[in-house]
């Protein structure tokens, strides 16, 4: 959807129109999903931190900016709630690496793993990062976004992020090498 249409919808939003905000809510679902989910990497977390997030949206509508791109506005409100949700849980810090790598059912160590086999360790190995390694990684190297960009949804600096980003790298390399004999 062209960003004329997104803002046009997001003014009739403003206005109050609930027919507006479930279009722009149908619109971004599986964006909004996709962030939580490999944020929590649990599925009814992530649907009702979505839930949540939409809720949010629509009660601070009023606030947003068009200054600003509305997927940087809703990561940031989304990334907020998972790290909400995390420190809730406290299950990223209670959770060791090698459990939560011991849940993938792979039997073949040494082999040449396919992305998805790949991905699903990479995943596991992520939920024993912090929840600021977990919430940077997940942006920058899951998602793709630009620096600027995470940099606006996290509030933080540039360095953290990067200092932050470094740190669950290598994390997640570390843990790749020694468990799996895998490079990352």
């Amino acid at each position: 959807m062209p960003v004329t249409e997104i803002n046009s919808i997001i003014a009739k939003c403003k206005e109050g129109n609930q027919d507006a905000f479930a279009i722009l809510c149908e619109h971004y679902y599986s964006y909004a999903f996709r962030i939580s989910f490999r944020i929590l990497a649990n599925e009814e977390d992530a649907k009702d931190t979505v839930q949540e997030a939409f809720i949010k949206i629509w009660r601070h509508i009023s606030k947003y900016s068009t200054r600003v791109k509305f997927t940087t506005w809703m990561y940031t409100i989304i990334t907020n709630l998972c790290i909400d949700k995390m420190r809730k849980q406290k299950s990223f810090s209670s959770i060791s690496s090698e459990e939560a790598l011991m849940k993938v059912d792979l039997n073949n160590q040494g082999v040449h793993f396919n992305n998805k086999d790949l991905a699903e360790i990479i995943t596991c190995i992520a939920k024993t990062l912090s929840a600021k390694q977990r919430v940077i990684f997940t942006l920058r190297d899951l998602e793709g976004l630009e620096m600027g960009e995470i940099k606006k949804i996290t509030g933080l600096p540039s360095d953290t992020i990067k200092s932050n980003l470094c740190h669950a790298r290598k994390a997640i390399r570390e843990k790749l090498i020694k468990v799996y004999k895998v490079e990352y």
